[in-house]
């Protein structure tokens, strides 16, 4: 799926932007992910890009890691779920 492979393409330069404070880096690639989640209707990625994005602007860098963390689980649940859904089958 598309969504995913672009997904596992931002995350890398997510999180060299993150460990280098790299704040419009940070907010061009969230943004990215959170349009694509938007329309793919994958509501929690969504919502964790929206505050992530958040976070970057407050510069709040601690609580930032940990919605970054979430973001990368979500993307693996994400994937299980679009496995098992038959609909999502080609």
């Amino acid at each position: 799926m598309d969504f995913l492979e672009e997904f596992d393409q931002l995350i890398p330069l997510i999180d060299t932007a993150f460990q280098s404070r790299e704040s419009q880096v940070l907010i061009e690639h969230l943004h990215t992910v959170k349009g694509n989640s938007g329309s793919l209707g994958a509501n929690a990625i969504y919502r964790l890009s929206s505050e992530a994005h958040v976070k970057v602007r407050s510069q709040d860098w601690e609580t930032l890691e940990t919605v970054l963390i979430k973001l990368k689980n979500e993307r693996v649940i994400f994937e299980n779920y679009i496995k098992e859904e038959t609909t999502f089958s080609t």
